[in-house]
């Protein structure tokens, strides 16, 4: 499995939301890593991203980054279990 790792907070919470499941995440030099399995589907999500093309619920975004935040504390990816549930509540919406 390849792996895409990312610093953007915003961009891995909104990649989550997306429904991409996150594989890892650790501190380097003072940042978080976040470690995504890498596929088409993410770099073009990534892309659309940067080029502002995506579109969330931003209630379930602000709950998405607190939840993150959580995990950066915390150092445990037992909280994704929470975020993985939120994702699928929010694609069922349809939201993108």
């Amino acid at each position: 499995m390849n792996i895409h790792e990312i610093k953007d907070f915003y961009l891995c919470g909104t990649l989550l939301i997306q429904g991409f499941r996150l594989v890892d995440q650790n501190r380097e030099n003072g940042f978080t890593v976040f470690s995504f399995e890498d596929s088409d589907k993410l770099r073009k999500t990534i892309s659309e991203y940067y080029l502002g093309k995506l579109r969330v619920d931003p209630s379930v975004y602000g709950l998405t980054l607190r939840q993150l935040k959580g995990l950066m504390h915390n150092g445990s990816l037992v909280s994704t279990q929470t975020m993985v549930t939120n994702n699928d509540y929010n694609n069922k919406k349809g939201a993108k």
